[in-house]
């Protein structure tokens, strides 16, 4: 056949209807197998994302094919308590106890576990943990233990066991933020005495020179969390609340302060407690991640803000001469270098205020000290001192106020204060002005009153009694040398023994012992192994007296402890 190119009638040849019905044919094929795989596909992906929603179901799966890994075990245990099924979560937990319980040290894992033990029953599984977990915190972990009790805490809030170990772990954290002021900033940790062991007499002596020096004083209450503060002077009232933290730090009383441990990352905050005022002690171990910022709001007949001299007062709208006052912040490092701050203000409402504690940290050796305290200005001259006094009980109940600072001088001035009465009487003056001295209760009934300092620089060598009967002081023997800032214990033989203190210009290694029957002072036959000032002295059961911790002259901590043997009249290695 001659063909002329054009396709003959009738349709395209066989050979084309077959290729294209094999074409079709595949096609069909490959359309239905297409089908077939989206919906396999369709499948696995809805069995999949069932179980990658579902944490058990994906640990479950994961463990049948790493049946060894503790993670897993531990993450299961997990899921399975959070949904109540403590055997099913301790089982796993033993699990994963049995993999790395010679090495588990985390806070956290020791915590669940016990936690989720002691639901189950597993006394003995849970005991443990909880024992390890102590332990860390035994060893210095303890904010990391109190970060997991913490977690257990709002995980199972009627959890009795770890809220009882989160109290004792942020009770530790408080001691510990104490004794960080007590060890890097002794002279702030002594401006304001602390009321632990005082008498009741005492104590209320303390409040009444403050009423006599102020008049009606401020009225103070702490916040649950974080170091808030509520002030009321009169008919102002100010709500300071810090913007800094997230409202986990509690406040409890540790070492003469309210304390709010880690108030916010690397910051302890301190209230010292005073009738007249409050302390507010930023203790920063590393520089703030965030800026000190807190939010006053004003009330009552408070009008507003005003700086003066870098300080903040709080002005009234009927002025009275009596104004709450933030005084200006001071910054200071563990070597004693102070650096500049100040208070940065921004309307935050009609009556409120954004309140930023600005400084640079450049310079500076942490831990960082910054000092600002709420008290009351326009009060005029303080009648009575009321810093470095000494308070004294008789034996008939009143307390003896002897000496201190007025703010511009050293005093002589004394009074009488009746707890009954609730008054103060004027007594005789001691022939010199001192402050920084000591006051001891002699077994006659009279008061010693020895050393003290008349400035920074000048220390005093002079000794005074005092005779509760007639109210009038005379000379006692002085010391071979002048010292303020020294330790003074009654022993129980009833001689007096001074040691340590400064010279004014030195710190002291030496220790006097005084006998009243003679009135003489002999020498300690030996010195303290370091010179020191500010130190605390205990009388011990057995008779002898404990002396530790002070400062150098420069103000740096020391850790050194001693005993003075009467009978020896020697100091020894405690």
């Amino acid at each position: 056949m001659i063909s002329n190119g054009k396709p003959p009638r009738g349709g395209p040849p066989i050979g084309a209807r077959t290729s294209r019905a094999v074409f079709a044919a595949a096609l069909a094929l490959l359309s239905a197998g297409a089908a077939t795989v989206l919906a396999l596909g369709a499948l696995f992906s809805a069995r999949r994302g069932a179980v990658w929603n579902d944490p058990q179901r994906l640990i479950e799966t994961t463990l049948a094919t790493c049946p060894q890994s503790a993670r897993m075990h531990y993450g299961l245990g997990r899921v399975y308590a959070s949904r109540g099924r403590y055997a099913a979560a301790a089982e796993q937990l033993r699990a994963y106890w049995t993999t790395v319980q010679t090495r588990l040290s985390q806070p956290d894992a020791l915590f669940e576990s016990g936690t989720a033990a002691l639901k189950a029953g597993e006394t003995d599984m849970a005991v443990e943990a909880l024992r390890r977990a102590a332990a860390l915190a035994r060893a210095g972990h303890v904010q990391e233990a109190a970060d997991a009790a913490r977690r257990v805490v709002r995980a199972h809030p009627k959890e009795e066991r770890a809220r009882r170990n989160l109290e004792i772990y942020e009770d530790a954290l408080a001691r510990e933020a104490a004794a960080h002021l007590s060890e890097y900033f002794p002279a702030y940790a002594r401006r304001y005495p602390g009321e632990e062991g005082e008498p009741a007499a005492v104590r209320r002596a303390r409040r009444s020179l403050a009423r006599r020096a102020w008049g009606r004083p401020p009225q103070f209450a702490y916040s649950d969390a974080d170091g808030g503060l509520s002030i009321a002077l009169d008919s102002v009232t100010v709500a300071m609340t810090p913007l800094y933290g997230d409202g986990r730090s509690r406040g409890r009383r540790a070492g003469g302060y309210w304390v709010y441990p880690q108030a916010a990352p690397g910051l302890d905050v301190l209230y010292a407690r005073d009738p007249a005022a409050a302390e507010k002690l930023y203790l920063l171990s590393r520089p703030p991640a965030a800026p000190l910022r807190y939010r006053l709001a004003l009330g009552g007949e408070a009008a507003g803000l005003r700086l003066e001299g870098g300080a903040l007062v709080v002005t009234r709208r009927r002025p009275d001469g009596r104004e709450l006052t933030l005084t200006a912040p001071v910054v200071v490092d563990r070597d004693g270098r102070r650096a500049p701050a100040r208070y940065e203000l921004a309307r935050a409402g009609a009556d409120a205020w954004t309140v930023t504690l600005a400084f640079s940290s450049r310079g500076l050796r942490y831990p960082v000290l910054i000092d600002p305290a709420w008290t009351v200005s326009g009060a005029g001259t303080l009648p009575t001192a009321v810093d470095y006094e000494t308070l004294t009980q008789l034996p008939d109940g009143r307390v003896l106020a002897a000496g201190g600072y007025n703010g511009a001088a050293a005093v002589a001035t004394a009074a009488l204060y009746d707890p009954l009465a609730g008054t103060w009487t004027a007594t005789g003056s001691m022939s010199a002005a001192r402050y920084q001295h000591t006051a001891t209760l002699l077994f006659n009934g009279q008061v010693l009153v020895v050393g003290g300092n008349t400035s920074a620089v000048a220390a005093l060598s002079t000794a005074e009694l005092y005779d509760p009967t007639s109210g009038l002081w005379s000379p006692a023997a002085s010391l071979p040398g002048a010292r303020g800032q020294h330790t003074a214990t009654l022993l129980n033989d009833g001689r007096v023994l001074v040691a340590g203190g400064n010279s004014g210009l030195a710190a002291l290694a030496t220790g006097e012992v005084y006998d009243p029957s003679l009135n003489t002072w002999t020498a300690v036959g030996n010195p303290l192994t370091i010179a020191v000032q500010n130190a605390t002295a205990s009388l011990l059961p057995s008779g002898n007296v404990l002396i530790s911790g002070g400062s150098d002259i420069l103000g740096n901590a020391q850790v050194q402890a001693q005993i003075y043997n009467p009978s020896t009249n020697l100091f020894a290695a405690a």
